[in-house]
């Protein structure tokens, strides 16, 4: 049986040159808000989630209360959201947390970056994006699929000659958290950086 293995890193590499070319394309102000936001969802995602799940279910009882008052059946929001899976539930929140993080900084970063250096500074940052992105979908991956069923993605069965591919995951979630607060740690320099940049703006 011969047996091949893909070195993770030849995983990892295009998704950071992707994120670069991406962060070249957005401007290193909005990629350093967005960096900002998967930084605060990569560390507090359960207190966001359980923040979010009780502001629906409070909302959920009112509108209940409101239409059970008007005399129309509601179902109970709350009995829906602890029947459903925890996996399901993490999923969700997960792409609505990243799709709102990235929108965020559209909108409140310019695009900037139109000078050397400020490219240099957008890919940079993109990149870094990506390892801060793939340390929340890592930590999270083993909730949504079960330990068993991510296993089963990285495996390709033999072929008929006997060749058996095995695809290593991306590195663990401990050590993409490691990276990652590296990375908060060059975002936050970045964003100082563009906050004195606007102080000259804000005064006049």
């Amino acid at each position: 049986m011969v047996e091949l293995r893909i070195p993770a890193v030849v995983l990892l590499l295009p998704l950071l040159l992707m994120g670069a070319a991406l962060g070249l394309r957005r401007g290193w102000a909005r990629e350093t808000l967005t960096g900002l936001g998967l930084a605060v969802i990569l560390v507090a995602f359960d207190r966001l989630v359980a923040v979010a799940l009780a502001a629906i279910t409070f909302v959920g009882r009112v509108a209940g209360e409101i239409a059970r008052s008007a005399g129309v059946g509601a179902p109970r929001l709350d009995s829906l959201l602890n029947r459903a899976p925890r996996g399901l539930i993490v999923l969700v929140f997960a792409v609505i947390f990243l799709v709102v993080a990235y929108k965020v900084g559209h909108m409140l970063g310019n695009k900037g970056g139109d000078t050397r250096y400020g490219k240099l500074a957008g890919a940079v940052v993109g990149a870094l994006n990506v390892l801060l992105l793939l340390a929340i979908v890592s930590a999270r991956a083993s909730d949504v699929l079960g330990a068993a069923r991510l296993r089963r993605l990285f495996l390709v069965p033999g072929s008929g000659r006997g060749v058996e591919m095995e695809v290593p995951p991306f590195p663990s979630a401990a050590v993409l958290a490691q990276w990652s607060a590296y990375a908060v740690v060059v975002l936050m320099l970045i964003a100082f950086g563009w906050g004195l940049t606007r102080l000259p703006k804000l005064r006049g």
